[in-house]
């Protein structure tokens, strides 16, 4: 079946086709008459070019308002014919010179009915040319020489009409496979922009003269430029660093491939870390076409790279630190029962039992710090339970108002209504206690305040857990920068009296949760720690063990 644009073109083709025979026969016939035509019949010459012209621009208007209705393209076979008839009819019968637009009549219908179309005006021209054959010819002529004639022209428009259904034929078969395979390489084109802009990492590619010849969303994303009208311009026009990297690889001789990795600043997202591939672009003649980049932005990537490698040095000082505390634990127990027993007895010197109480009052620091070490190695659960974050909260405070040598600045409290945790207890206590014991160590001024925020947020993929989110502010003196890389690691403190354990116990209690915890803060403006921990802690721990 030809498709409805491919049978208009051909109609149009048709029409054009007719409108330059008719002013070719009309210009022939005004620079011939009176020489070889006369008067007369160039005047009916004339009337039937006319006709023709009026025929002509009526099936147009018809066509291009109806469409492409059977009627109206029978309507121009038929007239083609009748013209041609009255035509041969007025100039000479069967020696007329238009007898060859039987011809063109013929080939017309093929070309817009294919077979039924062509045999049909073979047939016709046929019958059309027969009446005016025998009734146009002397009497005097012979028989013989007269079915010669007309057999020879009847035999004409049949080969005319085969031959014109096969091209038809062959011209509609050719369409079909040229539509099929427009269609696929249409499905080709949208997969393949589709898939382009799917990628979530940055595509571009440049002629040889570094001028951009493609690129996706994520190549804008990730760049933080807009490539929008960037099509024919020079790479280096618009990203001078591509363009240098382009230089740079040019120099090498010995590879088709390169990786880099670069700081660029994204307008939008700030100091990004990009990992970008330059390659050469070739066809199957193995020749140069241009360049072509894949970049992804690698930040966090790396980010979560150094975490993972201070994780790992925090785990095994915390073995180390396990193993030390075991082995002082036993001694320091035996040396702590010992002054006890002595302190018992009688006839003790007033100097003796101070350096005991000494001894026992360091037995006991010296614990508890033991205890801290080894919570910090491998925090231990004590059994899971349904927690009731308001309640556990103000338990802790009320811990931290017993403690003498603090002041508790003012306490904001911004908690989901309802909002529970299945976790251990004591381990999310110590987490509390340590972060809000910080805070109010940190708060020198009158006006001290912490807020606390909690609340419970899904996961952005659907098919993992919802978590809670804790956030704790302070508005104290804030963090140096020159120490906030080592806020977490183990034994590093700034407090005279401090362990250096507390931010690391934090740190390693949320990691065996299976949170993560982060932190801003400026000089002077406070601190924020922010962290969050999956709500069912059974199901975490499920999944971690298998």
């Amino acid at each position: 079946m030809v498709s409805l644009k491919t049978q208009k073109k051909n109609f149009f083709w048709v029409i054009f086709f007719r409108l330059l025979l008719i002013i070719i026969i009309s210009s022939t016939t005004y620079f011939l008459t009176d020489e070889l035509i006369s008067k007369e019949i160039s005047l009916k010459i004339y009337v039937i070019c006319a006709a023709g012209t009026f025929l002509t621009i009526l099936l147009m208007i018809l066509y291009s308002s109806l469409g492409p209705l059977k009627r109206i393209v029978y309507g121009n076979i038929i007239s083609d014919l009748v013209l041609i008839s009255v035509g041969l009819l007025w100039t000479q019968g069967h020696n007329s010179p238009f007898i060859f637009l039987y011809n063109f009549s013929i080939l017309s219908a093929c070309f817009l009915e294919g077979r039924l179309g062509g045999t049909l005006s073979a047939g016709m021209s046929t019958i059309f040319f027969g009446i005016i054959y025998f009734s146009t010819i002397p009497e005097k002529e012979s028989f013989h020489n007269l079915v010669l004639d007309f057999s020879i022209s009847m035999g004409s428009f049949n080969a005319i009409a085969f031959f014109g259904i096969l091209l038809a034929q062959h011209l509609k078969l050719t369409e079909k496979n040229l539509d099929v395979t427009l269609d696929q390489l249409k499905r080709l084109e949208i997969i393949q922009e589709r898939l382009t802009e799917s990628l979530v990492s940055g595509l571009m590619s440049v002629d040889p003269a570094g001028k951009i010849m493609t690129f996706n969303h994520a190549a804008e994303k990730i760049l933080g430029i807009n490539l929008a009208d960037s099509f024919g311009i020079s790479l280096e026009s618009i990203w001078p660093l591509g363009g240098a990297l382009i230089y740079e690889f040019n120099k090498l001789t010995t590879t088709d491939e390169k990786r880099y990795e670069i700081d660029i600043e994204n307008p939008l997202r700030g100091n990004r870390l990009i990992g970008i591939s330059i390659f050469k672009i070739k066809d199957i003649d193995k020749k140069d076409l241009g360049f072509g980049f894949i970049f992804q932005d690698i930040t966090d990537i790396k980010a979560n790279e150094k975490k993972m490698q201070h994780t790992d040095r925090l785990a095994a000082l915390g073995e180390m630190a396990a193993g030390l505390a075991h082995e002082i634990r036993n001694p320091l127990a035996s040396l702590s029962g010992a002054a006890h027993f002595i302190r018992e007895k009688q006839n003790i010197q007033r100097e003796d039992l101070r350096l005991l109480d000494i001894i026992i009052r360091e037995s006991k620091r010296l614990n508890e710090l033991i205890k801290q070490f080894l919570m910090y190695a491998k925090p231990e659960l004590s059994s899971i339970q349904l927690l009731n974050i308001k309640e556990e909260i103000d338990y802790v405070l009320t811990m931290l108002q017993k403690n003498k040598a603090l002041t508790l600045p003012n306490i904001l409290l911004d908690i989901q209504e309802n909002l529970m945790l299945q976790a251990d207890p004591n381990q999310f206590k110590q987490v509390f206690y340590n972060l809000l014991l910080n805070a109010c160590q940190a708060i020198k001024k009158e006006n001290g305040e912490i807020k606390i925020t909690a609340l419970k947020e899904h996961a952005k993929d659907l098919s993992e857990a919802p978590f809670l989110k804790f956030v704790i502010e302070d508005n104290g003196e804030g963090i140096r920068e020159d120490i906030k890389n080592k806020l977490f690691n183990p034994f590093f403190t700034t407090k005279p009296d401090g362990t250096g354990l507390g931010l690391s116990v934090v740190f390693r209690i949320i990691q065996s949760m299976g949170g993560e915890i982060t932190f801003t803060s400026d000089i002077n403006s406070g601190t924020t720690f922010i962290f969050k921990i999956p709500e069912n802690q059974k199901l975490f721990n499920f999944h971690n063990d298998n």
